[in-house]
């Protein structure tokens, strides 16, 4: 049982490593799992909880964990209508670590994730989660 255990770490020690070089921190691995912590949860928040299962089928285990952390599964879903809602949203699921995390640059944080994401998960199901959100949210997607 230990070598799945080490090859979900792997799994997920690559998607975070990617995450860091999307950022342009590479090798700040503590910086990429906040942010991607933050977008993954945010999205969570937006998605029907059908949706956010397909999803996170296709995502590495711990980062599944990330995901459902703190979820509250029977809370009404938090719609977000534009851009900027979506990305207040991530900086206060940053919380403290938001003026670190996304300061300069909270769009291209959110894309950098975005763009791992799209490493793991069929562009189908990227359609369908897209689907659900405001188009001018759903363009972060295709950054």
């Amino acid at each position: 049982m230990e070598a799945k255990f080490d090859d979900y770490a792997q799994d997920a020690k690559r998607f975070i490593d990617t995450v860091a070089v999307e950022l342009g921190t590479p090798g700040d691995a503590d910086h990429a799992y906040r942010v991607t912590q933050a977008v993954l949860q945010s999205i969570r928040n937006h998605i029907p909880i059908e949706e956010s299962m397909e999803m996170i089928a296709q995502l590495p285990m711990i980062l599944k964990a990330m995901y459902v952390n703190g979820w509250r599964i029977n809370k009404e879903r938090r719609r977000y209508e534009s851009r900027e809602e979506l990305l207040k949203a991530v900086c206060k699921e940053a919380d403290r670590t938001e003026h670190a995390d996304f300061q300069h640059n909270c769009k291209g944080a959110v894309q950098a994730v975005l763009r791992t994401i799209k490493i793991y998960v069929d562009a189908d199901e990227l359609v369908d989660v897209r689907g659900q959100m405001p188009e001018e949210i759903a363009e972060l997607m295709y950054a």
